[in-house]
């Protein structure tokens, strides 16, 4: 009769044993991909976009030195010159004309004015000082008429080249100063592209820059020959210049898009753009301590090609999680999902110190 009062306390006993084996919950855990953070070189490809300029070094302009007709274009547009070939023929235009039979007039005159002087010097009618006015007057109209005689109505090529413009026609009378043509002298040429002026401050001298015509072609390497930071009024732009080869014959004018490789970040802590966490704009990363996730608070700076630079927060070597860090909380415990030699590769767009 006793042996009820026996069996209670062991089931009891066992139902006390089964209810503490539910209560125990699970170590929370997290399957990621952790990589090392790195010391290294943020390199970045700026795109800007510009133009072959022809300056001065790789442009002949043909000038009008007095008012003249055009009498002949030797060397019509798309023409290819050698250096001394006649371009264009000019001859005077009619108040040129006037000018010169006026300055043949006046040197005749003033000639004839000293021979008279110099004869009543002779016979003591005028004084010296009267003879050398007619000699200063006779020097002036003389000069005069040579420097009309002698004006450049043969307008000749400095350079071998291409001529690229040409703004007049045969017979048209063109204003001393005018450009009536231009040649776009053989060799290398200059491309100008427009670029941000706070980008153009990360540019240098030196560095590499890829040319492309954007209507198509081979894209051209070469490198940054200068920058300029002032801004132009209209495009509100910094400028940037690189040397063209002749080889690549892209014509003046000819828009071109390039790609300027420059490093922003010389010595910058890197890790992947995946690994960074944001709370209320304040940046994050877990860290990886002893199995462990350790929130650590990061200032960045420039990214590329998936990289980002963490200027404070984090040290060279510590273990940061990427892929699965928004699954992950402070102190939580984390694994290795994949073999560290994998997850901690040397990342794009990065060039190790």
């Amino acid at each position: 009769m006793r042996f009820p009062l026996l069996i209670a306390p062991a089931v009891l006993a066992l139902g006390g044993c089964a209810g503490s084996a539910d209560q125990t919950a699970p170590t929370p855990s997290a399957a990621v991909d952790i990589v090392t953070a790195r010391s290294g070189q943020i390199i970045r490809d700026l795109v800007v976009y510009g133009d072959i300029t022809a300056d001065a070094s790789s442009r002949q302009d043909f000038v009008a030195p007095v008012e003249a007709r055009i009498a002949r274009i030797a060397a019509p547009l798309g023409s290819v010159v050698s250096r001394g070939q006649p371009v264009i023929y000019l001859s005077p235009s009619p108040q040129g004309s006037l000018d010169l039979a006026q300055a043949k007039t006046s040197a005749s005159q003033a000639n004839a004015a000293l021979e008279r002087a110099r004869r009543l010097r002779a016979d003591g009618l005028m004084s010296d000082a009267d003879v050398e006015a007619a000699q200063a007057s006779a020097r002036t109209a003389s000069a005069l008429l040579k420097s009309l005689q002698t004006r450049g109505y043969v307008l000749r090529a400095s350079a071998s080249g291409t001529i690229s413009q040409v703004n007049y026609s045969v017979g048209g009378i063109v204003p001393a100063g005018t450009t009536i043509a231009a040649l776009t002298i053989d060799g290398d040429v200059r491309a100008r592209f427009g670029i941000d002026p706070a980008l153009a401050r990360l540019v240098h001298r030196g560095d590499p820059i890829t040319v492309t015509p954007t209507s198509g072609g081979q894209p051209i390497a070469s490198s940054v020959i200068a920058v300029d930071p002032v801004v132009d009024p209209v495009s509100r732009l910094a400028s940037v210049y690189a040397r063209v080869p002749a080889q690549a014959e892209i014509a003046p004018g000819e828009p071109l898009k390039g790609a300027i490789t420059v490093a922003t970040h010389d010595n910058a802590l890197t890790v992947p753009h995946e690994a960074l966490l944001d709370d209320g704009g304040q940046k994050y990363v877990f860290t990886v301590v002893k199995g462990k996730a350790k929130r650590v608070d990061v200032s960045t700076g420039a990214g590329t090609n998936g990289q980002v630079a963490i200027m404070t927060g984090l040290n060279v070597g510590d273990q940061v999680v990427t892929n699965g860090a928004a699954g992950v909380s402070d102190g939580m415990a984390v694994a290795q999902s994949r073999p560290a030699s994998s997850a901690s590769a040397k990342p794009a767009g990065v060039s190790k110190k």
